[in-house]
């Protein structure tokens, strides 16, 4: 998940955390699937371990989110400025030049 993260593989991403949730639900279910050993230690390493994961990077995710979205934000006003000004040359083209005093 680290990897994807730092790939910026987004899909990727989000599939592997569909498979980490899978897997910690089939781990409490009524019958919980075993990892190698009958203590549940590697069990809880892992959990721990993907704990960790996603407190360092749901944060850092948000951010870039956000920024992501404010960059949308600023690409659509800028489009709209665009597309005002496109329409006001146009028409003022087709209305022909002003003269002095208009």
């Amino acid at each position: 998940m680290a990897q994807a993260v730092e790939e910026e593989e987004w899909d990727r991403l989000e599939d592997l955390d569909l498979k980490a949730r899978i897997l910690i639900d089939r781990a409490f279910s009524a019958e919980p699937v075993p990892l190698r050993d009958d203590s549940g230690l590697t069990l809880r390493e892992a959990l721990e371990a993907l704990s960790r994961f996603y407190q360092e990077t749901l944060p850092e995710l948000a951010d870039r989110r956000s920024n992501a979205g404010r960059q949308l934000r600023e690409l659509r006003a800028g489009r709209r400025g665009t597309d005002a000004y496109k329409s006001t040359r146009q028409h003022s083209m087709r209305s022909g030049p002003l003269k002095p005093g208009e």
